[in-house]
């Protein structure tokens, strides 16, 4: 059965938020919601390459993995090797290094296919992640 892309990054998204929520601690759970809300925004503002490597710079200076967790989210996605997906960097092992050696078209790509996979990532995280309400 062929689904729509659109499917494919919400079952995705659905599968890793719940994934990334049944590894961490209630604490790490909202700051993945507060990173995962932010993300998009520093894409839009600094670019996919620069975003993630403020994500992996945060990630080796904090105790939490939760920047990581989302790097690591988004690295799954953007390389997959699925044959249904047609993704910018189908097949790399490391996202950074693919950014870093791509042309632009396929950087632009890539940004936006990280964008539209975020908006369900923000989603599922604000869905099943408990507010301090």
């Amino acid at each position: 059965m062929n689904t729509l892309i659109e499917q494919q990054r919400a079952a995705f998204a659905l599968n890793k938020v719940q994934e990334i929520i049944n590894k961490q601690k209630n604490d790490e759970n909202k700051n993945f919601k507060a990173y995962a809300q932010n993300l998009p925004a520093l894409i839009q503002k600094n670019g996919l390459g620069q975003a993630l490597a403020l994500a992996l710079s945060k990630s080796s200076k904090q105790s939490t993995q939760t920047w990581k967790a989302l790097y690591d989210l988004l690295e799954t996605w953007l390389c997959s090797s699925d044959k249904d997906r047609n993704m910018p960097y189908t097949g790399q092992k490391n996202l950074m290094q693919a950014i870093t050696t791509s042309d632009i078209k396929t950087y632009l790509f890539a940004q936006a296919e990280a964008q539209a996979l975020l908006l369900w990532v923000k989603k599922f995280a604000r869905a099943q992640i408990p507010s301090e309400d």
